[in-house]
């Protein structure tokens, strides 16, 4: 085999690792996402009206995006606007 040949080979076993690895994030943000609206949505069972729900998920909002967690800030962002449509 040339050292051409080679270098192919490992280019093409390269992309489909870095293919795989973007599937295996994909899954994890998905994950962890789906682990976000849960914890929230218990937590929440525990508070006694919706405006009080809303203003505990923005300050945890806040602090998500403090610590630069997007996508855990993303689940809350969409949280707190389903409840916002409920009090209209």
């Amino acid at each position: 085999m040339t050292e051409e040949q080679i270098e192919r080979i490992a280019e093409l076993v390269f992309q489909k690792l870095v293919k795989k690895q973007e599937e295996w994030d994909k899954q994890f943000a998905e994950e962890i996402r789906d682990q976000v609206v849960m914890d929230i949505v218990i937590k929440e069972k525990q508070l006694p009206d919706i405006d009080t729900r809303i203003n505990n998920l923005q300050a945890h909002l806040e602090r998500l995006l403090e610590k630069e967690l997007y996508t855990e800030a993303q689940a809350v962002k969409e949280r707190i606007d389903e409840l916002k449509k409920e009090l209209e």
